[in-house]
């Protein structure tokens, strides 16, 4: 999303540990400084009230929430992914099979690449990486790219508008039919849906 500004917000230490305390913190200062999607690549799992008044506070303020399913390969819920109002995301393959680490259930919302993701790393340079915590991002990053061409459009209807331009992996995961979500996101799409020109898209590869 070209046009975005990204508010880093640091919840947690440098060994990747952090209390839901912290986050729910850093969930209100991206409130208070009018961020409208949040992207968080952690998790937990138990909601706590903090967390939970947080999430709230958040959906209230519009804001669209992004959260990773889980890295444990099983039909269990993770926090703030299952918290409600949130976009639990799961990870796919190449071939658009559940990947192996990727949690499963009704709370997942939508599926995305997760296997292999080049990103930057702590040490320098560049690296490659895996995990629904590399999927999120790229739902957070649809969601910037649909507010950016419909500024008006409240946090609820970015959500349902990622949701709608979804295609369905059941096909590709009997095991798992109906606990990936609406299916893996087409980008394309959900944007062409809010540009107001139309279209049609066909399921990404």
């Amino acid at each position: 999303a070209p046009g975005a500004k990204i508010l880093p917000v640091r919840v947690m230490n440098a060994d990747g540990v952090g209390t839901m305390l912290d986050v729910a913190k850093g969930i209100h200062y991206a409130v208070t400084q009018g961020a409208r999607v949040i992207n968080m690549s952690f998790g937990a799992p138990k909601l706590t009230e903090a967390m939970r008044d947080a999430l709230d506070e958040a959906k209230n303020a519009g804001a669209v929430l992004v959260a990773s399913a889980g890295n444990d390969g099983l039909n269990a819920v993770q926090y703030p992914a299952a918290g409600g109002n949130v976009l639990a995301v799961g990870s796919v393959e190449s071939n658009n099979g559940k990947s192996s680490y990727s949690n499963y259930g009704s709370f997942v919302s939508v599926v995305a690449p997760g296997t292999g993701i080049r990103s930057t790393d702590w040490s320098g340079g560049y690296a490659d990486w895996s995990g629904t915590s590399f999927a999120a991002p790229f739902v957070s990053a649809e969601a910037a790219l649909i507010l950016s061409v419909k500024g008006s459009l409240s946090g609820g209807a970015c959500v349902s508008q990622v949701k709608a331009s979804c295609h369905s992996v059941d096909g590709f995961n009997p095991t798992y039919k109906g606990l990936l979500g609406n299916g893996i996101l087409d980008i394309g799409q959900a944007v062409i849906n809010n540009s107001g020109t139309g279209g049609g898209g066909g399921l990404p590869t």
